[in-house]
């Protein structure tokens, strides 16, 4: 299992980070800028996470399975279609459960106020998944198991090294939003934004096990759909 280190996969990831960050900028001095500053960290990143992955089994594409890719990546995107329910109907629940006189509909209203309509939503959306998924499990992920096996090596590459690098990138990729939540003084709203990043984490496991177990496109695959479906949802009910 695993791949080889591949530039023509580095490159085509660096550059599709890159323009994952143009819908976070509002003009071309500021792409550029973007562009100049977070490059060569992207680079990094990237270029880690590929070199890591082989060595601890991780594959890029798909992992050896005995069912066909096709079958892989549309349980991927089925599943990727429920956690965007799932975590819909999470965020709902406790947001009217807050908010008293908040029904369904209003929770929906209130979230699409959150994106600037609904082409913009799935941009942006997409872009930030990506962006997630390179950063916390093409190099987080591996980065962290690499640590526990080299510092302990009794582990072995054993699953508990990887369920750890699993938990740790999808705190990760919470991280600021639940540290700048927690350190405010906890009302209403901040208790809710508190639950909702909670109930994200639990999606963001599950990435980090089909990264683990299917391989990253994978679990990249499946975030996007739920990021799809979640602005479907959003927008079309």
């Amino acid at each position: 299992m695993g791949f080889e280190f591949s530039w023509k996969y580095f490159g085509v990831i660096l550059a599709a980070n890159l323009l994952a960050l143009i819908p976070f900028v509002n003009d071309a001095a500021g792409i550029w800028r973007l562009f100049l500053g977070n490059g060569v960290i992207l680079a990094l990143v990237i270029g880690i996470g590929l070199a890591l992955s082989p060595w601890l089994g991780i594959s890029l594409t798909l992992a050896d399975t005995d069912s066909k890719p096709r079958v892989v990546f549309l349980r991927a995107l089925l599943l990727g279609g429920m956690l965007a329910v799932f975590t819909l109907a999470a965020r709902a629940m406790i947001a009217i459960s807050f908010f008293e006189g908040l029904d369904l509909s209003g929770f929906l209203e209130f979230s699409r106020q959150s994106y600037p309509g609904f082409g913009g939503g799935v941009m942006i959306s997409i872009a930030d998944a990506l962006l997630q998924e390179t950063v916390g499990r093409l190099f987080v992920l591996p980065l962290i198991v690499a640590l526990l096996v080299t510092l302990f090596p009794q582990l072995q590459l054993s699953p508990a090294a990887y369920w750890v690098g699993i938990g740790i990138a999808a705190i990760y990729n919470r991280g600021q939003d639940l540290v700048g939540t927690i350190f405010q003084p906890l009302g209403a709203g901040e208790l809710l934004s508190l639950f909702s990043i909670l109930v994200n984490i639990v999606p963001a496991i599950f990435f980090g096990w089909l990264v683990w177990k299917r391989g990253w496109l994978v679990g990249l695959a499946c975030h996007w759909s739920m990021v799809a479906t979640r602005m479907l949802v959003i927008f079309l009910f």
